[in-house]
């Protein structure tokens, strides 16, 4: 009886994780549909291997399962695959829409770019001004630069971050330097306050 008890409870526990990703799969093309004007066959296998990893029994869910889909599928940042463009393009709607159905992730694209991967932002920015330059606030962007590890702040000389905004209200950035930073046509200055 205990041992049905424990296989009932898996599957519940799997079924969850498996409705969890399929609701995270429609936002996906979705977002993909707005972004791109049209679904791509990537975009209909987005996250695919996951629904049936979660259905073989003896994977550890979530970890064994989150572990072999991020190794071996390019839009995630941690696969060590070539990635082209479009692969780079599937990570930022990866990431935008994952706030819109998964609450214990309510970053959006920018935002996940700067937190998790500020190693990657000459390859990611790019494509979130292109298509969402609506989630990079410059506030926003000056305090996150501001508080990331490896960027001009240095706390050891109390040393601050100011930025100047472009046309279009967006702080643009590229490869985190001592003095200015040049994304294609738009420039903006970061300058060191000495105190």
């Amino acid at each position: 009886m205990q041992f049905i008890k424990k296989i009932k409870d898996s599957f519940l526990i799997r079924l969850g994780y498996i409705n969890y990703t399929l609701r995270h799969k429609v936002a996906f093309l979705q977002v993909e549909k707005k972004l791109r004007g049209k679904n791509t066959l990537s975009g209909y296998l987005h996250d695919l291997d996951k629904v049936f990893l979660y259905m073989v029994p003896w994977f550890n869910i979530p970890k064994s399962v989150q572990n072999i889909h991020r190794k071996w599928n390019r839009h995630h940042v941690e696969c060590r695959r070539k990635k082209s463009q479009e692969d780079r393009l599937d990570s930022v709607i990866d990431w935008a829409c994952a706030s819109l159905t998964k609450p214990d992730k309510p970053l959006n694209a920018y935002e996940t770019l700067l937190k998790f991967y500020p190693d990657h932002i000459d390859e990611f920015l790019p494509l979130i001004q292109k298509y969402l330059p609506e989630q990079i606030q410059p506030a926003q962007a000056s305090q996150q630069m501001v508080n990331m590890p490896g960027t001009v702040h240095d706390s050891h000389k109390n040393e601050s971050l100011t930025g100047n905004n472009n046309a279009n209200g967006l702080i643009t950035l590229s490869k985190i330097t001592n003095q200015s930073i040049r994304l294609k046509k738009d420039t903006i200055d970061l300058r060191i306050n000495q105190r």
